[in-house]
């Protein structure tokens, strides 16, 4: 998949927001951890951790229905996998375009592409020990 600038720059405009539970490990706070690409990983978030969504898969625009079933079918694979996941969302600065997406800790690099590849998704956000970064798919 091609790397339009004009995406990559709307991921790397974007805020992203992790709600973490109560109760999923004791050192973590709870509530939700807002940040950016580029920035050092957040000490709050478990890391590794991806962030995956279905929503607008590549430069694709599909209407809220098919947005929200694709993100059904992810939540649901998610599980399928047995892995633990956050609710979580990637937006625009006024909030005025928000994604649904999902937070999965202990996540490889290499399961997180591939299930955003799985889902049509151009890139994800990945975050490790030191930094959060933007991992095209394709």
């Amino acid at each position: 998949m091609s790397r339009p600038a004009s995406l990559e720059q709307l991921y790397r405009d974007a805020l992203y927001e992790v709600d973490l539970p109560t109760g999923y490990e004791v050192d973590l706070p709870t509530g939700t951890i807002i940040f950016r690409i580029g920035e050092a990983a957040p000490d709050e978030l478990p890391v590794p951790l991806a962030l995956v969504t279905a929503f607008n898969p590549g430069t694709s625009r599909p209407c809220e229905e098919i947005n929200r079933a694709a993100n059904r079918r992810l939540q649901a694979e998610i599980a399928r996998r047995g892995w633990p996941s956050f609710v979580a969302r990637g937006r625009n600065a006024d909030a005025t375009h928000i994604e649904p997406s999902f937070a999965i800790p202990d996540i490889s690099r290499e399961d997180a592409l591939a299930l955003a590849r799985q889902f049509g998704q151009a890139a994800i956000v990945f975050v490790d020990s030191e930094l959060v970064s933007l991992l095209w798919c394709g």
